[in-house]
């Protein structure tokens, strides 16, 4: 599965859709990811899907996508690549920072995405990916 085309793309827009699932938009296109995922910043684990609502002492809990798009700004998509076997995604971004998606179900899909020729990929149980044209 190519994902070239997230290539120079920022994120503009995360929503936590329901728990466990997150909406990661990327202009007219997207990632739905109801799976482990995380940012990691400079090697270090910055932020993950299980932190949603979780106060960890700060007082306040975490909103994840509000902490997500601090941690992403503007940066742009460098590099992008999928796991054609297990369906793990790994998009790299400017400046050391790493957005990666874990398939962690030999059941559940794992997240699915839709392309900006509006092509639907999904990451089926146990890892496997296959796509078809949107209606």
């Amino acid at each position: 599965m190519d994902l070239n085309w997230l290539i120079g793309k920022t994120c503009t827009r995360i929503d936590a859709i329901s728990e466990g699932v997150f909406s990661f938009e990327f202009g007219d296109c997207g990632i739905n990811v109801a799976c482990a995922w995380r940012l990691v910043e400079n090697g270090q684990v910055a932020l993950a899907d299980r932190d949603h609502g979780q106060p960890y002492g700060l007082g306040v809990p975490i909103n994840t996508p509000v902490r997500g798009m601090q941690l992403l700004g503007a940066r742009r998509v460098v590099a992008a690549v999928a796991d054609d076997v297990i369906g793990d995604i790994r998009i790299e971004f400017e400046r050391s920072l790493v957005f990666e998606v874990f398939n962690d179900s030999s059941g559940y899909e794992a997240w699915s995405m839709t392309t900006p020729d509006k092509y639907v990929w999904v990451a089926a149980s146990g890892g496997e990916i296959s796509g078809y044209p949107s209606a």
